[in-house]
């Protein structure tokens, strides 16, 4: 309640002005707007625990690599993994540790000599992030790191397998990178979190937290593209940039959500947040609120009591026509013109009651103007004024707190760090106020370490 009557009647609160007392005659509105909404954009880094796909790697890479492979001089290599796999950060690749046991088996006529020795094998993958948000990764064996210098002692000779392993280990270069590959793919599923997220940005958010008051923010997504992606020690992060329509309404019917769009490549860097804010608010939502509010209301009017039976609000060109209906003291209709300004340097939008008349009723012209303006004054000077900076300012933390009562749980936070705004373009319909608000500065939408599950 307290919004609208910010947005629309509290405006009218300026009417200390010369104003005529003269028939008014309420002008035609235009059926549509002409405002357009623009696009609001901002950046989204995605940022992924390694430590959550290690648990994952280390569940579906295989443990046994290599069965009875028949090599050099007849020996017989078993590779089998030999704990834990460690992933980490390198030069915005994933290095992936890979440590196994090598057992080295030389069968004789005589007898069988084995010698067992582990290895860590070091894979090198590069990701990329195709259109469909699904991760391709190419890998391939980097180095190989030799705990020990490993021989196999033969009837006292000493035969160097370090290069038959070697050779082993590369021959299975492919398959096993293939493994890995296989692993990270089917693993690191963004799109699947994304989906979530989106979604439940683009639930109805009523950014009015008081009962009977009503403002239902939509976030309507427009694109995302891709700027860049890094592999830090820990995490994987990565750097998108949406652009989207926010809106907001007194009153909706339909709660449709757009699926996440493709991944597109940015021709351009996201730095900061440009918040374009078309507010649409119908005068039926207005009355029936404020009346709602203002039923029954009494106030002392120059030793008048003066009781509030009903308010009407109506577009007059580009102005608004107030009607009051009152009893007590003094009984009978009355009503006003307000001419709508903005304020850019207080960030408010103010009204003027310019002129005014006695519509019923046996009320002097002089208790007329009193009446109106201690409406316009005292009773929408209750809720303030409508200070959009403010107001802009809010918009983030009910996106936050919407977002996080969902599924999504503590994985959507709007970081804003500054907010300047302005109001673009202001129009009256037939039907509704229009409000198109302006917001730009730094921050961003940061989105918690995704659980990889």
């Amino acid at each position: 309640m307290k919004f609208y009557l910010h947005l629309v009647l509290l405006c009218l609160c300026s009417w200390g002005c010369l104003r005529t007392n003269e028939q008014i005659k309420v002008e035609k509105s235009p059926s549509i707007t002409s405002i357009q909404n623009e696009k609001s954009t901002f950046c989204i880094p995605i940022i992924i625990s390694l430590d959550d796909i290690e648990k994952n790697v280390n569940q579906k890479i295989k443990h046994k690599l290599l069965v009875n492979k028949k090599g050099e001089n007849n020996i017989i290599i078993n590779v089998e993994r030999a704990g834990h796999i460690n992933l980490s950060g390198k030069k915005d690749k994933i290095l992936i540790s890979l440590p196994i046991k090598v057992t080295a088996l030389k069968k004789t006529k005589i007898n069988q000599f084995v010698v067992d020795f582990v290895i860590d094998v070091q894979i090198l993958s590069e990701l990329k992030i195709k259109s469909n948000w699904r991760i391709k990764s190419k890998s391939h064996i980097d180095n190989i790191i030799w705990r020990e210098n490993p021989k196999l002692d033969i009837l006292g000779f000493d035969v160097d397998i370090k290069g038959i392993v070697e050779k082993e280990v590369n021959g299975k270069r492919t398959e096993i990178a293939r493994s890995v590959d296989q692993v990270l793919q089917k693993e690191l599923k963004i799109k699947k979190h994304l989906d979530l997220i989106w979604h439940n940005m683009q639930k109805p958010h009523n950014i009015i937290q008081k009962s009977g008051e009503e403002a239902f923010l939509f976030i309507e997504p427009i694109s995302v593209f891709y700027l860049s992606h890094t592999i830090t020690k820990n995490n994987i992060v990565v750097k998108v940039k949406s652009e989207a329509e926010f809106t907001l309404l007194s009153s909706f019917d339909d709660d449709f959500r757009s699926p996440l769009p493709v991944l597109k490549n940015a021709n351009s860097d996201c730095k900061g947040f440009i918040i374009s804010l078309l507010a649409e608010l119908k005068f039926a939502d207005i009355n029936a609120r404020i009346n709602t509010y203002l039923k029954g209301k009494a106030t002392l009017i120059e030793g008048y009591n003066i009781t509030f039976k009903k308010v009407l609000i109506r577009p007059s060109g580009q102005n608004l026509y107030v009607r009051l209906a009152i009893e007590g003291a003094a009984e009978g209709t009355v009503a006003g013109l307000v001419s709508i300004d903005v304020d850019t340097a207080n960030h408010v939008i103010v009204g003027t009651l310019s002129r005014f008349e006695v519509l019923k009723g046996d009320i002097k012209l002089e208790l007329a103007d009193l009446i109106l303006g201690d409406f316009i004054t005292n009773e929408l000077n209750d809720f303030g004024w409508f200070h959009y900076q403010d107001y802009m300012k809010e918009v983030p933390k009910f996106i936050k707190n919407g977002i996080e009562r969902g599924k999504s749980g503590k994985k959507w936070h709007p970081v804003f760090d500054e907010m300047n705004t302005q109001i673009q373009r202001f129009e009256i319909t037939d039907q509704s106020i229009f409000l198109l608000i302006d917001g730009r500065g730094e921050g961003s939408i940061v989105v918690d370490k995704l659980k990889m599950k």
